[in-house]
Order: C-alpha cells, then structure tokens, then sequence
C-alpha cells in the first residue's frame, strides 16, 4: 500500500465490501459528488483547467464550445437517425461508463466510506460523450438557424481559444 493510501485511508478491498453491503449509500455518494463537483467535471471535460491543472482558461469559451457541442447534433440535416433501441443503448453505455470512472476513482482514491469521490477530472468523459450527444440527431429534422450566428458563435469560440493559448503560452515562457 502506497503513501498515499495509508494517509488517508484508501482501501480497495474495504471500499468494495462498503459497496456491495450498502447500495443506496453509494449511490447517495455518486449524486453527493456530482453536486459538489458537477460544474468542474464539466469545465475540466471541456478544457477549462490546463497543464497540471495549473492554467485556467476563459469560461466564456467553455461555454460557447458547451453550447455548440450540445446544439450540432440538431443543426444539420440528416437522412438517417438512430432507432429509439439504439438510443437507449447509447445513454445506457454512457451511464454504466460513467459510474464505471466514479466507482474506479472511488475504489483507489478515496477513503473507505467518504462521501464524496477523490480525484475524477472532466477530462475522464471525453471519450464517452458523444453517446448521448449522437442520440439528439433526428431524421429530417433540424433547428432552423442563420448560417451568420452560427458562424458568430465559432468565431468567437475560435477568437477566446486564441486568447486562452496565448494565456498558456505566456505563463511557460516568461522569464
């Protein structure tokens, strides 16, 4: 057992039985953790936090790429969509991945019975995000919008990504 685990208590083994023995606390420790730490995971997914956590970047970029992510799926045409089985074979997928990160993260980084889940980042969720996402495209169906907004809001995602790599480059490079 490392340092770090017998500093704070962190044992896998115990962790485990204290989740097979007591579900419904567990899973109030999942809903405790994504109200305490929903809105970092979310900035961490979308690249707020960079570096060793060290460089934080503009929210409202944050914000505009969350926007944009969500609305693409329901902006372009489309002659095929998912079937509502698939659908829920997405969200299904995504979910079980998801309480798979938590229940890993909570099994090696916390201690045993906390209440709150150490040490997941946003960036955990990239790779599973575009479940949900892909199940919002509909066949033949699409919001109806100005190609000029739409075309606003990428150069202002675009113009505050500048600015935030500007940021990052100048705190490595200053003397």
């Amino acid at each position: 057992m490392g340092a770090y685990a017998k500093e704070h208590y962190v044992n896998s083994t115990e962790q485990i039985k204290n989740i097979i023995t007591n579900p419904i606390r567990y899973i109030g420790t999942i809903f405790t953790t994504l109200a305490e730490f929903g809105e970092y995971y979310f900035y961490g997914f979308a690249g707020k936090y960079l570096g060793w956590i060290n460089i934080l970047v503009n929210s409202v970029p944050i914000i505009i790429y969350g926007f944009l992510l969500l609305i693409t799926p329901m902006i372009e045409k489309n002659n095929k969509a998912l079937k509502r089985k698939d659908k829920i074979i997405c969200n299904v997928v995504f979910l079980v991945v998801f309480i798979l990160v938590l229940t890993g993260m909570y099994l090696i980084n916390s201690e045993v019975e906390s209440n709150i889940i150490e040490g997941v980042q946003g960036r955990y969720f990239i790779p599973i995000i575009l479940l949900p996402l892909i199940t919002f495209i509909m066949k033949n169906k699409y919001m109806n919008y100005s190609e000029r907004n739409v075309l606003i809001l990428y150069i202002l995602f675009i113009f505050f990504i500048d600015g935030s790599a500007l940021n990052a480059m100048c705190k490595f490079f200053t003397v």
